[in-house]
């Protein structure tokens, strides 16, 4: 049996390192290994994303865990960032009406759980502050007395001043027609001013919102009047990829299509899914999804924020041998849609199998491999040519149903920030 003990020794008490917080690009993540599910969302409306409106009534959830087992009051602190999530080195009396800085307590503690936790939450606006201007900004959670952030969190402000229209076609300027996923974006910039779109306008492209093989954009295809279009756009082409693999540990009782078991091992549950399968190139899986997110939830629970109990799951990919010169991570909205450690995986020549254990909280999940050469930190097609890190494991098939979010900014000539004036998803 593996050495459990030591897994969550690592869990509560480790800490991914000072390297990462000073890092100039700001992401949806934890940074101590005792503060788990993190995420933040625009509840009101369907998809969720990090994304509300300036003129709108409506505001952003974000959620996480301490599972330190002490009750901490932390701190939070709002920045402004610009079109690629870096600090905009506005002064906070620019971007807030308000603090920008506040306490945070727990909204509950776990209740009936073998991991105990706090539970907490922040909305924003709230009473306290609320944005004064679009674009894209990142919430930092501190412990009191401490430089360094616990955890960060992005969302969006969006002013729509543009129309978008944008669409995804498996038509593509590349021979691999049936393998990649290209989208053509339109911005009708009619009621609007931009002196110089060449120069003023970006454009960022997410699919199902990861951050490895996203694309961002500064020079369109085309420049009619009033419009701006990028059509054939070799930076616009995707991985199609397959549907996500899905597993769902909500019971401890009734065990879901890919879950193999889940049994008591004292102190903790945990959960062992059935080792996958590989899928033939070009083949599409069809199978129902959420385009990677997780959703906490406990069957017959009124508050899953608070009952959900965490399980060790364990994942296995069978391989004879392991696949030269790369690695196999686990990419999904449970390793923050990014190549992370949380999601490398590793080989064991025991087992002739790579494997993976998370502790994560009861609910729902998506997720899927990607294999990808020593050395890649990010997926782009554009940055790293013909790259298929998908296609080893899942296959591309030209009819899955990505999603892709498009946003849409604004710096016109002396402006000092990013204004967000669209965003927009298709699938």
């Amino acid at each position: 049996m593996k050495n459990y003990l030591f897994i969550l020794f690592s869990i509560v008490c480790a800490s991914t390192g000072s390297a990462t917080v000073y890092a100039q690009t700001y992401y949806t993540q934890s940074f101590k290994n005792n503060i788990k599910s993190v995420q933040i969302n625009n509840y009101f409306k369907t998809p969720n994303y990090p994304v509300i409106s300036l003129a709108e009534e409506e505001y952003i959830t974000l959620k996480f865990d301490d599972l330190s087992n002490k009750e901490e009051t932390y701190t939070y602190k709002i920045i402004h960032c610009d079109a690629t999530w870096k600090n905009s080195n506005l002064s906070e009396s620019e971007y807030l009406d308000g603090f920008f800085t506040g306490y945070l307590s727990p909204t509950s503690t776990s209740t009936n759980t073998y991991f105990p936790y706090d539970h907490y939450e922040l909305n924003f606006p709230n009473e306290d502050c609320r944005p004064l201007i679009s674009g894209n900004y990142a919430i930092l959670i501190y412990e009191d007395n401490n430089e360094l952030p616990i955890l960060s969190a992005c969302f969006s402000v969006v002013e729509p001043m543009v129309g978008l229209i944008a669409q995804s076609t498996p038509l593509t300027v590349l021979s691999y027609k049936d393998t990649y996923q290209q989208v053509d974006i339109e911005i009708d910039y009619a009621d609007y001013n931009i002196s110089q779109p060449a120069n003023e306008i970006k454009v960022l492209v997410r699919q199902n919102q990861r951050i490895d093989n996203q694309a961002y954009l500064t020079d369109a295809n085309y420049y009619e009047h009033k419009k701006v279009r990028f059509q054939n756009n070799r930076n616009l082409i995707f991985e199609s990829g397959n549907d996500y693999r899905s597993f769902d540990i909500s019971s401890e009782y009734i065990l879901s299509e890919q879950v193999e078991s889940i049994e008591y091992f004292k102190p903790y549950f945990h959960a062992t899914l059935y080792p996958d399968v590989y899928r033939k190139p070009k083949e599409s899986y069809y199978h129902p999804d959420v385009n990677g997110r997780y959703i906490v939830n406990l069957q017959n629970s009124w508050d899953s924020d608070s009952e959900a109990d965490y399980f060790f799951t364990h994942f296995s990919l069978p391989a004879e041998e392991p696949f030269f010169n790369c690695k196999v991570y686990i990419i999904g909205e449970l390793t923050g849609n990014r190549l992370t450690n949380e999601g490398l995986m590793t080989y064991n020549p025991q087992t002739k199998a790579y494997e993976k254990d998370m502790l994560l909280k009861q609910g729902g999940y998506n997720y899927l491999y990607a294999v990808v050469p020593n050395g890649n930190k990010s997926t782009s097609l554009y940055q790293n040519g013909d790259i298929q890190v998908m296609n080893k494991i899942e296959g591309n098939a030209w009819e899955t149903e990505n999603e892709y979010a498009i946003y849409v900014y604004h710096r016109p000539f002396g402006s000092r920030y990013d204004k967000l004036i669209a965003f927009g998803s298709t699938k």
